[in-house]
């Protein structure tokens, strides 16, 4: 997993103009009811928990594209749902440890929270279904909980070591970690609940009446009961976040769709510099900075403001959020987190971060006795059983590797040079070396370079033979690897009078004692030779073999496989069909 900072040219923030405090757009002043209501008996069912036995979830990047992110309240974990419907848990946003799979299916919206080294995660389903899980800190489902419902779940937040729920009809549940009911309330007659915002273990609900916009603290010292109300606030509830210190809230109000800062015990608003109206809060990311979002085409801002509406800094004068999700974006203590793709995208105030998979396509893949090899980006690795990269060749530009033990490893290197220059190869080619070369490694030591001509960026080796073959494009090189020096003996070169196509090594044991076959012709026209071992000591080549048809495959007994039509493949061996 690579996590690799990229530098953008954040634009400077423009000269701070002091912002005085005012109340802006404030309805009449009247006290809200403060009589506490209790809403209906809690459901009678228990939540369906179940028993565990802890499960590793595996590491795994998303398939599709990432659609939404939730944050954890300290900003150092992240949960990303994409465009299949597949969540990710990214227990760590400094590129430690990778994401892991969570098994949630089509979550509507997320929460994640941390309780010590415990993540806690609450997803809602379409039809408001409500599943809480535990993740351990070493990546474990410990639990799993589907909370039983008669009225469908709307809303959910995580507060304290547990959870508050708002159901469709307007009770609001507190429920712990596994699920289990801890207290339920109502709002009063003539109120409804918009909205509930909680941070570092404190909760407010925001209810409108016909008389404005009023929080009211949810009081958990014991089970659940209203707290101390705010006074009236003509805001658009939806919109408020809620400071670490609990004293302030950001929001946009409620007619002029102005960002602002209220404080939660008198009331007032700040609005913010200019009176900006194309902001979104974010969240808080500190008791005394704020971040808000600007979506625009092309120029798409992310700003930060301290408590009194200052300006602070701001980035995407320079495009450089134009691929970036901003309303989508959340943010936490220290951080904004949006997504662009598969990864994340960690927002600063002078550049962008990115954290996920460092990905490359395979141009070459195949499997070997001593493992698998995948050449990739320019080089090519062995992997292991569990498909990790085992050992790679310590060379620059490893075009091809092949493990012949636990310890020796052969690896073709270089970049094939041209002869001359472009007037040279017309008039007088001069010779110039390959720039190739074909190396025996012992671990991360150069312990052989083998002396051959070679036209095609690939190696072949067959154990049972120990015998290397070089395609030279009018030639085959063979050579040996002796078990007894651990080197490779003299080359032996074998000129061919056609172009080679390709080359297979076989074991003479099950190929009737050919060590290789020689495709030589174009599509539909394949000419096959068989070469003995006799034939590397001096013996007269064997007879080639005409085959009608494309040629799909050669195993190592020396069958050959040949398509005919879209629905035939027949399988030769030498002149005869098997």
């Amino acid at each position: 997993m690579v996590c690799a900072a990229c530098q953008g040219s954040a634009s400077q923030p423009p000269a701070p103009t002091t912002t005085t405090s005012s109340v802006v757009e404030q309805a009449p002043a009247k006290p809200p009811p403060v009589a506490l209501v209790w809403g209906p008996p809690a459901d009678a069912a228990a939540p369906a928990a179940r028993a565990i036995t802890p499960t590793a979830l595996p590491p795994a990047t998303h398939g599709r594209a990432i659609i939404s992110v939730a944050v954890s309240d300290d900003g150092n974990a992240a949960l990303t749902i994409d465009a299949g419907n597949s969540v990710r848990l990214w227990p760590a946003l400094d590129g430690t440890r990778e994401p892991v799979a969570v098994p949630l299916v089509a979550p509507q919206e997320m929460v994640l929270a941390r309780s010590g080294d415990e993540f806690r995660i609450a997803a809602l389903d379409t039809a408001g279904g409500l599943s809480l899980l535990r993740v351990d800190a070493n990546g474990q489902l410990v639990g799993k909980t589907s909370m039983p419902f008669d009225q469908p779940y709307a809303l959910v937040v995580a507060n304290g070591d547990g959870y508050l729920a708002l159901r469709a009809d307007q009770t609001i549940e507190r429920l712990d970690a596994k699920g289990t009911q801890l207290g339920a309330l109502s709002p009063e007659t003539g109120q409804r609940i918009a909205t509930i915002v909680a941070r570092r273990g404190r909760a407010m609900a925001f209810m409108t009446s016909v008389d404005g916009v009023v929080g009211r603290w949810l009081d958990t010292t014991k089970d659940l009961a209203w707290g101390a109300a705010t006074p009236v606030m003509a805001i658009d509830p939806v919109s408020v976040v809620l400071s670490p210190d609990h004293t302030r809230i950001a929001a946009l109000q409620k007619k002029t769709r102005r960002a602002v800062i209220a404080e939660l015990a008198t009331g007032t608003v700040t609005p913010l510099k200019r009176n900006r109206t194309d902001l979104v809060p974010l969240n808080w990311i500190a008791e005394d900075r704020v971040a808000f979002a600007h979506d625009e085409f092309e120029l798409s801002r992310v700003e930060w403001f301290d408590a009194t509406g200052k300006l602070i800094s701001g980035i995407g004068d320079d495009f450089e959020l134009e691929f970036v999700s901003v309303l989508t974006m959340e943010a936490a203590d220290n951080r904004v987190v949006s997504f662009m793709g598969h990864q994340l995208v960690l927002v600063e105030p002078r550049k962008l971060r990115y954290l996920g998979y460092q990905t490359h396509a395979a141009s070459r893949l195949r499997a070997t006795p001593a493992g698998m090899v995948a050449s990739m980006g320019g080089s090519s690795e062995i992997l292991d059983d569990s498909l990790q990269i085992e050992r790679r060749a310590p060379a620059k530009n490893a075009r091809d590797l092949v493990p012949i033990d636990e310890t020796f490893a052969l690896a073709i290197t270089g970049v094939p040079t041209k002869p001359g220059v472009f007037d040279d190869t017309l008039v007088s080619p001069q010779k110039k070396s390959s720039g190739v070369e074909v190396v025996l490694f012992e671990g991360q030591t150069r312990q052989q370079v083998l002396k051959m001509k070679v036209s095609e960026m690939r190696l072949r080796y067959e154990p049972a033979t120990r015998l290397l073959a070089m395609n030279g494009g009018s030639s085959i090189t063979f050579a040996r690897f002796d078990q007894t020096t651990k080197r490779f003996g003299e080359p032996i070169v074998l000129p061919v009078k056609s172009k080679i196509r390709d080359i297979f090594l076989l074991d003479p044991a099950v190929a009737g004692g050919a060590v290789a076959l020689v495709a030589h012709g174009g599509k539909g026209d394949i000419v096959m030779r068989a070469i003995h071992e006799d034939e590397l000591t001096g013996a007269l080549p064997r007879e080639a073999v005409a085959l009608p048809g494309e040629l799909e495959a050669v195993d190592r007994a020396g069958h050959i496989f040949i398509r005919h039509d879209a629905d035939t493949v027949a399988i030769q061996s030498g002149m005869i069909e098997v």
